[in-house]
């Protein structure tokens, strides 16, 4: 086997940790990773939301409390005044 043909461990295991770093900044400038900790949030703590705060977006002056993916609500977001 000659020395220096393919790729060495080194290479690849940089490569590797670079797309893991693209996946997490895409998560956050998406604001998938804010989507995943309220609703992350909510569920440990518990919280409950009111039939009729489930929207397609919340209004100015709402957060959402619990993101879109909840069980019986799929698309939509639980909202609450700030």
């Amino acid at each position: 086997m000659k020395k220096g043909q393919g790729l060495s461990l080194n290479t690849i295991i940089i490569a590797a940790i670079v797309l893991i770093v693209l996946i997490v900044l895409w998560a956050i400038f998406t604001g998938r990773m804010g989507t995943f900790t309220t609703e992350t949030k909510a569920k440990t703590e518990g919280e409950e939301c009111p039939a009729e705060n489930w929207k397609d977006a919340c209004d100015p002056g709402e957060t959402i409390v619990i993101a879109s993916n909840a069980e019986g609500h799929p698309g939509k977001v639980c909202c609450k005044d700030v």
